[in-house]
């Protein structure tokens, strides 16, 4: 049960720890379930909410003992699946989806319904490609706000091979994902590598080197990857000549931790060839000088507290829940008794917690927490990445992301 009670006191936690739900739930330190049954068990709840709320106040086991009752909460799953005329169980979730919604827009919150956004890696496989098989059963329409059905798409026409779909839908197992084909990752986070590279009928040499000052977790780097990889081949299919080959990444981040993670990224995404790792490196540590870097002409800055341009972030999944009885409350003393010795055996005769700790990383600050002495100081911060950039000796381009809210960049 203690998987539970760890659900319910992240849900309950106050929200102004800074950093994603995913990652409060990993730097919690009152939890004794592993962070990824608690999250997964968390998710798949707020899918079904709708339909958990209507078979369990149909079967009434609000005031009785759950667990003696497993066949009627059976009963009442299945006639909530027959009312919706739904013969298994993914024509059941689909109908679910349609109607959180639906509920969603009659509440006035179709505003906060953010798409999903899947980026095509060029290096392992096409837009053409992924249309024909990952996308095969999708219907392109032309604006955001028709993404109401899993298996519609929006090509974006602001970022090349971006695909917007519907909230929610899971790509994490498709082997597209798998296979290093497909990436995640939020429109926003898109822009800096695009504006970076640019097109090729732009002019702009990019064959000089490229390097990522703040990579990690290495969406950004395996963009500007993409980007050159879709360059050569268009190059090589223009010219019928085969890609010289020059075109490479340094990227680094001064984390050893997140740098495996960034080294991972970039192994998954093909782009090993393309893309120096180094490792533990701090960007404003770097020789400008180096002859490593004499040539590097384009610099990317995304300093790991902008939030990488991810929407909503630290929006916490809101669930629709059982109404409860007044009867539930009238229990015998004899149950209350159970239930408490239940819950006692469950956290070491501990209640269960009810607040979730401010999480480690020094970014994820809480929001009462950033003083004029802090922005003071992430500014000057900002100041030195943004000079030090700069005094490249062959630099021509440098993007910098700030995406802190006090602080403009």
């Amino acid at each position: 049960m203690s998987l539970y009670y760890d659900a319910v006191s992240i849900l309950t936690a106050p929200s102004t720890t800074g950093g994603s739900f995913k990652s409060r739930i990993y730097n919690a330190r009152n939890i004794k379930s592993a962070p990824a049954q608690i999250y997964a068990l968390i998710i798949e709840a707020s899918k079904w909410d709708i339909l958990l709320k209507e078979v369990i106040e149909a079967a009434g086991i609000l005031k009785l003992e759950p667990k003696r009752h497993k066949t009627r909460l059976r009963g009442e799953f299945t006639k909530a699946r027959v009312r919706r005329g739904c013969a298994t169980i993914p024509e059941l979730k689909d109908a679910i989806a349609r109607e959180k919604l639906a509920l969603q827009g009659a509440a006035g919150l179709s505003t906060a319904i953010y798409p999903r956004w899947v980026r095509v890696n060029n290096i392992r496989t096409t837009m053409e490609k992924q249309l024909s098989t990952t996308f095969a059963g999708y219907e392109q329409v032309s604006s955001l706000a028709e993404l109401t059905l899993p298996k519609r798409m929006v090509l974006d026409p602001h970022v090349p091979d971006l695909i917007a779909v519907a909230p929610g839908v899971e790509f994490t197992s498709s082997p597209a994902y798998k296979n290093g084909e497909i990436i995640l990752q939020d429109k926003a986070s898109c822009f800096p590598a695009y504006l970076l590279v640019g097109d090729e009928d732009e002019g702009w040499d990019t064959s000089k080197g490229l390097l990522d000052g703040c990579a990690a977790p290495g969406n950004k780097t395996t963009h500007m990857a993409s980007l050159l990889a879709k360059q050569q081949h268009t190059h090589k299919n223009k010219k019928g000549e085969t890609a010289n080959g020059t075109y490479h990444i340094f990227s680094m981040d001064q984390s050893p931790i997140r740098a495996k993670t960034l080294q991972k990224m970039v192994s998954t995404a093909g782009a090993d060839t393309m893309v120096t790792v180094l490792p533990g490196q701090d960007f404003l540590a770097l020789d400008p000088t180096d002859p490593r870097f004499e040539n590097v002409s384009g610099l990317l800055l995304d300093p790991s507290c902008s939030g990488s341009g991810i929407i909503g972030r630290d929006d916490v999944p809101k669930l629709t829940l059982p109404e409860s009885t007044t009867s539930s409350s009238s229990s015998t003393g004899k149950k209350r008794k159970r239930r408490a010795n239940d819950e006692d055996e469950t956290h070491g005769g501990k209640k269960p917690p009810t607040e979730s700790p401010s999480a480690t990383d020094e970014n994820d600050v809480p929001v009462t927490g950033m003083t004029e002495e802090r922005l003071i100081k992430l500014s000057n911060l900002q100041t030195r990445i943004v000079e030090h950039a700069l005094s490249f000796p062959a630099a021509t381009r440098v993007t910098y992301t700030g995406g802190d809210e006090e602080v403009g960049a």
